[in-house]
């Protein structure tokens, strides 16, 4: 069962250049300051670089998408503890 079966079984060439094209419309959207040709071989590089120490750890091949910094929302508050307040048995 795929999710997005075409692009899942895309030979790897394929699957690279749909990788290499989606982190340049990213890029694209950051601005015109990451779009030298320099910056954008770097950050591929790394993407890759990311995505098959990943794979070395956990088998499969997984999609890597490089985002700008601070565009995931942080952590929302203190951790809670939890207390278990059950009665012991014996």
């Amino acid at each position: 069962m795929y999710l997005h079966e075409k692009a899942e079984t895309l030979p790897r060439e394929e699957l690279e250049t749909l990788q290499a094209e989606r982190l340049r419309s990213t890029l694209e959207q950051a601005g015109p300051a990451f779009m030298s040709q320099e910056n954008i071989r770097g950050m591929e590089g790394l993407r890759k670089r990311i995505q098959r120490a990943l794979a070395d750890v956990i088998l499969i091949t997984p999609a890597v998408e490089l985002t700008e910094y601070g565009s995931f929302p942080t952590g929302e508050g203190k951790a809670v503890r939890v207390v278990d307040n059950r009665p012991k048995e014996g």
